[in-house]
């Protein structure tokens, strides 16, 4: 008989042993050197979550936008999310993290919002949706960085709170000019 728990405690896995159940290599793995903690395992998740959702904003901006400087400055940060992405991806799969690629409800709303925005109000829904959305990523970046006891992600949140904060200044100039 094999069974399979995602993240069993060490008591737990000790009796399992005890009473022959065996613990799937992925569990193992996942609760070893390179497990995250539950609240860890949260922040990975949400923050896949919101780089989905600002790269389609970005996109949304770029297509849909009125004024030049707005379509540029969706398309400046296109690449910078789509490496943080793949950054996200790679760290959730070392430390046994399921990420998903549909965006939660809430996420989907703040999309939804641009989607239906008519032609005249794009510009500013996206610059007021980037201002509410990204100084409360980088809180949750700063804080989880200075609680994590992770060293990979503690390393990934310290290069990408730079971006996110040029991406803050960005958008606030980007309003200044409107």
């Amino acid at each position: 008989m094999r069974l399979t728990f995602v993240r069993p405690a060490l008591g737990f896995t000790l009796a399992c042993a005890l009473v022959g159940l065996t613990i799937s290599p992925r569990a193992s793995a996942q609760y070893g050197a390179n497990a995250l903690s539950y609240s860890d395992v949260d922040f990975v998740k949400q923050l896949y979550q919101d780089v989905i959702t600002a790269h389609k904003l970005a996109n949304l901006a770029v297509n849909n936008a009125k004024k030049s400087d707005i379509r540029q400055l969706g398309g400046n940060v296109l690449e910078s999310l789509r490496q943080a992405r793949e950054q996200i991806k790679v760290l959730a799969q070392k430390k046994g993290v399921e990420i998903s690629e549909e965006l939660n409800a809430q996420n989907q709303g703040v999309v939804d919002k641009l989607s239906s925005a008519s032609y005249d109000e794009v510009d500013r829904t996206y610059v007021d949706q980037m201002l509410t959305y990204l100084p409360r990523i980088l809180q949750a970046c700063l804080s989880t960085a200075a609680s994590t006891q992770d060293p990979d992600l503690k390393a990934f949140l310290t290069g990408m709170v730079p971006a996110i904060q040029a991406r803050i200044a960005a958008v606030e100039a980007a309003k200044s000019n409107m």
